[in-house]
């Protein structure tokens, strides 16, 4: 499993990148683009090295990463920088990406 979370994240990474690309050429140029991609390549990071690791800091880290990215999502969505359409399949990602990393987290206090 810590090697589908790697590549989970590492494609999630990606999919911020192409989002934030359109947020600033097309979206109006979203003013927390910079802050939803370092909080996207963070986790991504952060999943690597907990897929190496095995460290319950980093993947604390990586939990804290999922709700910032899907508040400043939900700020984009609210201000009217993306519709629901376009928010609803990466959040729903992220959500998931969370929920894998609770479960994670649940096994390794057990």
């Amino acid at each position: 499993m810590n090697q589908e979370l790697e590549m989970q994240a590492m494609d999630f990474a990606i999919h911020v990148a192409e989002l934030v690309k359109y947020l600033r050429e097309e979206g109006g140029n979203f003013p927390l683009c910079d802050r939803l991609l370092t909080a996207a390549t963070g986790l991504g990071c952060d999943c690597r090295a907990w897929s190496r690791e095995g460290s319950g800091r980093v993947l604390g880290r990586a939990l804290l990463l999922t709700e910032e990215i899907d508040y400043v999502l939900e700020i984009a969505l609210r201000a009217g920088y993306l519709n629901d359409k376009q928010s609803r399949p990466i959040r729903e990602d992220c959500k998931r990406l969370r929920r894998q990393l609770e479960t994670c987290a649940r096994e390794i206090r057990e």
